[in-house]
């Protein structure tokens, strides 16, 4: 009776190892998961991150650093293959809008045909897909209006949002 006891109490305490190897199996596969979508995060944050500073320092979209040209991109968001043609500098999978705060409240897309009365412009059209993005409060040198030799020109507050699909 009193080997069975023993067995009993070796075969009770490998069942409690066991287990215990068990759950700190699952404990740590759960930290492991939890680590890599933590990383991801990260990465997706410091991609957009560097689509937004690029942006706004591009000399295709800017006038001088953080004061973008509202004729740059009346022209540049009139094209077709905008996307394409930015591919190499900035990659793909990434999209972004600025509009201008003004008093109206409408959002007017430009174009050639209605610049300067617009408030808006887009690069490669937001999808409905997951994203991340990233709004910014920017400045947005416009040439109102054009009378002799006279520019009347100003800056407003505009807000410019960078975004990036997750894959």
């Amino acid at each position: 009776m009193k080997g069975q006891m023993e067995l009993m109490e070796y075969l009770f305490l490998t069942v409690f190892v066991i287990l215990i190897i068990i759950v700190l199996m699952f404990f740590i596969t759960g930290w492991q998961v939890t680590q890599s979508g933590i990383e991801r995060t990260k990465e997706v944050s410091d991609e957009v991150t560097f689509l937004m500073k690029k942006f706004s320092t591009m000399d295709y979209f800017v006038k001088e650093d953080g004061v973008f040209d509202d004729a740059k991109l009346t022209v540049l968001s009139s094209m077709e293959n905008v996307c394409e043609e930015l591919r190499p500098i900035l990659g793909s999978n990434w999209f972004a809008t600025i509009t201008v705060f003004d008093e109206s409240g409408s959002i007017k897309v430009c174009t050639e045909s209605n610049y300067p009365d617009c408030n808006h412009w887009s690069f490669c059209k937001k999808e409905n897909r997951d994203f991340v993005s990233r709004k910014l409060p920017v400045n947005i040198y416009r040439n109102t209006n054009r009378i002799g030799d006279s520019i009347f020109a100003k800056n407003d507050i505009g807000v410019l949002e960078v975004g990036f699909y997750e894959i």
